[in-house]
């Protein structure tokens, strides 16, 4: 993968993860993709070496997987991980 997108259904969910994963990891604050929408505008990307830690740190933070789904952008298109 290139680099990995978090999508969430809503706007409260993004900000809090914003906040938590921010202290540790260089992210980008981007509008979500149309092919990843969730109902939500605002989506994080960051670098596919970060991705285990920041997969690991949303599970620790106890967010409602539910409410966010993690995409992996690889050869010009997102795949759901």
């Amino acid at each position: 993968m290139e680099w990995y997108v978090i999508s969430f259904v809503n706007t409260h969910t993004a900000i809090s993860a914003q906040k938590h994963l921010k202290e540790s990891f260089e992210l980008i604050i981007m509008p979500t993709p149309r092919e990843l929408s969730q109902g939500c505008g605002i989506s994080i990307r960051y670098s596919a070496e970060d991705h285990p830690a920041v997969a690991e740190r949303l599970l620790e933070l106890s967010f409602d997987q539910q409410k966010y789904s993690i995409h992996g952008y690889s050869n010009g298109g997102y795949s759901i991980v």
